[in-house]
C-alpha cells in the first residue's frame, strides 16, 4: 500500500480539478466504466449538499464533518429538500474517502473520511408467494417469445443469483451440461466463475435452448431481434413480466437478494454462497447472513464439538 505523504505540490489545484485526475488514474488502472460513471455521479451529488471547489490545500477535516451533517440534514444549496437514506450517505462517502486517499498518496492533502456508521434493516426481497407466481410456466400455446424468455430469465436468477449485467453477457456456449455448469465471464471483480446448474434449471434451458434455436457465440437471453438486451430492456423486461403476474416488486436485483436470503435460511454456509454470488470479500457474504439471521440452531448437535465428541464416548458414566 502507498504511504501517505503530506507534502504539497507546487501547483495549487482545486477538489474538482484533483477529482478529474482520480478518475483519470482510475481509468488507466482498468476500473470499469460503470464505477467511473458512479464516483462522478456521487461527486456532483456530494457538491450540492457542500461547496467542495476549493483549493486542496484550503479543505480542512472541518468541512468533511460539515459535509456529513449535510447529507444527513437532507438540504441542497439550491434550497430543495432530498431525505437521504443511510446507505445513499454511506454511497456517497465510500467515493469521497477514497477519493481524498488517493489525494494523501500523490501528496495534495489527506483529509480522514471516517465510516459512516449506522444499522442496516433486510431489504423488502421477494415474498415465497410472489416467486411461486413468478416462476409458474407460462402457456407454451399463446406466449410470446419474450414472456417465455423473460420466464427462463426468472428461473435463471433464481438458480444463480447473478447480477444483472453478469445474466446480459452470458453466451449460449458457457453453459456446460456435461458439468452442468455455467460459466460468468462478466463480473463485478472481473474474474471468471463457475455456478452450477441445478436439475430443474438444466431441463429448462434445454427447452429454452430447442426453442430459441441459436448459435454458441450468441447471447444465451437476446432481445426480439436477437442482439444484447440493454441494462433498461432488461429492467423494463422484468417490470412488464412481474405486472402482469400480479407482483409489484420490479427490481431484477431483488432476485440476488432473495437468494442469499434463501440459501442462508435453508442452512447454506457463507462460504459457498460467497462463491456463488461472486463476492471477492466474505464480508458481504456475513452482511446478507447477519441481515437475514441464520438459524444458529439449526444443526447445532450435529456439528457442536462438545455434542460430537461426547456422543462418541460409551464410557460408564456416574449415574
Amino acid at each position: 500500500m502507498a504511504k501517505l505523504s503530506m507534502k504539497k505540490y507546487q501547483e495549487s489545484k482545486t477538489i474538482p480539478e484533483l477529482f478529474e485526475g482520480f478518475i483519470r488514474e482510475r481509468e488507466a488502472i482498468g476500473v470499469s466504466p460503470n464505477t467511473i460513471k458512479s464516483h462522478r455521479a456521487k461527486f456532483r451529488t456530494v457538491c450540492c449538499f457542500y461547496d467542495l471547489n476549493i483549493l486542496a490545500e484550503k479543505i480542512k477535516q472541518e468541512d468533511i464533518t460539515n459535509l456529513i451533517l449535510n447529507l444527513k440534514a437532507g438540504t441542497r444549496l439550491d434550497g430543495k429538500v432530498v431525505v437521504n437514506k443511510d446507505v445513499t450517505i454511506s454511497s456517497y462517502l465510500a467515493t469521497v474517502r477514497a477519493f481524498f486517499r488517493w489525494c494523501g498518496e500523490n501528496g495534495y492533502c489527506y483529509i480522514k473520511v471516517p465510516p459512516y456508521k449506522f444499522e442496516t434493516e433486510p431489504k423488502e426481497v421477494y415474498t415465497n408467494e410472489e416467486i411461486k407466481k413468478l416462476i409458474k410456466k407460462p402457456d407454451m400455446k399463446k406466449c410470446s417469445f419474450c414472456e417465455y424468455r423473460n420466464w427462463v430469465i426468472v428461473c435463471f436468477l433464481l438458480n444463480s443469483g447473478c447480477r444483472s449485467a453478469t445474466l446480459r453477457n452470458v453466451l449460449i456456449k458457457d453453459l456446460d451440461f456435461d458439468s452442468d455448469m455455467i460459466l460468468f465471464r462478466h463480473t463485478k471483480n472481473r474474474t471468471n466463475q463457475y455456478v452450477p446448474i441445478g436439475k430443474e434449471m438444466k431441463r429448462i434451458l434445454l427447452e429454452y435452448l430447442s426453442i430459441r434455436n441459436g448459435k454458441p457465440d450468441e447471447y444465451l437471453f437476446p432481445s426480439q431481434d436477437n442482439i444484447q438486451l440493454s441494462e433498461n430492456a432488461l429492467k423494463l423486461a422484468i417490470e412488464d413480466y412481474n405486472h402482469n403476474r400480479g407482483v409489484s416488486k420490479t427490481s431484477v436485483h431483488l432476485f440476488r437478494h432473495y437468494y442469499a436470503k434463501t440459501y442462508i435460511q435453508n442452512g447454506g454456509d457463507c462460504f459457498r454462497l460467497q462463491k456463488i454470488l461472486g463476492h471477492k470479500k466474505i464480508e458481504m457474504t456475513v452482511h446478507y447472513a447477519n441481515l437475514y439471521g441464520v438459524d444458529t440452531k439449526r444443526g447445532f448437535e450435529e456439528y457442536s464439538p462438545l455434542e460430537v465428541l461426547s456422543a462418541q464416548d460409551k464410557r460408564i458414566k456416574m449415574r
